[in-house]
């Protein structure tokens, strides 16, 4: 049974997003829509803690994944204290996703105020 099909559109936050690029991948499931927010992948920030489990999701070779999916998009910011900007930025490249940039967006979590996230329904 396959969870996902080409109606199926998947928004993942931070770690999230290397995770379900990484299980696209292994699985071969199709996306109609693929949206990382803050993404990421094979990036440290310097806590063992945290590196630990985020190497867990680290995916060397995301080759295909843009034939897999119908449109990805990654959104992320110009000044998130966790993720830096270039993590966001190579990784959206790597996987060839439309990029958008949200000024002063932070991590797009509640510490920077988002409670909703309005800006998520121009790509779905």
């Amino acid at each position: 049974m396959r969870v996902f099909d080409s109606n199926t559109t998947v928004i993942a936050h931070s770690i999230g997003c290397a995770f379900i690029v990484k299980y696209l991948l292994e699985k071969g499931m199709i996306l109609g829509n693929l949206i990382l927010v803050a993404p990421f992948n094979n990036y440290l920030v310097g806590n063992k803690n945290y590196d630990y489990v985020n190497q867990s999701f680290f995916e060397e070779n995301l080759e295909g994944i843009q034939y897999m999916v119908g449109e990805i998009t990654c959104i992320y910011s110009d000044n998130d204290p966790y993720v830096e900007m270039d993590a966001s930025k190579n990784f959206a490249k790597e996987i060839e996703s439309k990029e958008v940039i949200i000024p002063d967006g932070g991590h797009f979590n509640s510490e920077v105020g988002y409670e909703e996230f309005e800006e998520l329904l121009e790509y779905i």
